[in-house]
């Protein structure tokens, strides 16, 4: 994870404004209180340059590994939980879809082309559904997924 981190920490520095829709992500506390849409559309467009609250922290490496344990994607085939058999190349943070829920009833599926990840909807959703995308391999047997869901 050293090199994602790192580059993480980059692209918060670039980019200040994300640091605030990072620090809305479920890194694994109990009591982490789930945002809005709307609150999670109005961080993420973010402020101008001169409305920048440099008051808001950059996260430490153990944060940032918190967050990715639990919100990163894989861009190639290999199991979202299994680190060892995927490339670094392959994970990252894309931090839009990192706050959408996992159904095994998903109604949107998520594709990559280079480094851009796409959600699209796979059948009909209506204003206020959520969109749920699955966090496993959706082909693998109700027991592989559930093992999958436990790690």
């Amino acid at each position: 994870f050293t090199a994602l981190i790192s580059a993480i920490r980059s692209k918060l520095e670039a980019y200040p404004h994300q640091v605030r829709t990072l620090h809305l992500l479920h890194g694994g506390d109990s009591d982490h209180r789930i945002p809005s849409v709307q609150e999670v559309l109005e961080v993420d467009v973010g402020p101008r340059a001169d409305e920048i609250d440099e008051t808001i922290a950059q996260p430490s490496e153990e944060y940032i590994q918190g967050l990715l344990e639990k919100n990163a994607f894989r861009r190639d085939n290999s199991s979202l939980f299994d680190s060892a058999t995927a490339s670094v190349e392959a994970l990252g943070l894309w931090l839009l879809p990192a706050f959408l829920n996992h159904s095994d009833h998903h109604n949107a599926i998520h594709v990559f082309m280079g480094d851009v990840m796409f959600v699209r909807a796979i059948r009909e959703i209506a204003e206020g559904d959520e969109i749920l995308i699955s966090y496993v391999d959706p082909l693998e047997n109700w027991q592989q997924r559930q093992d999958h869901l436990d790690q």
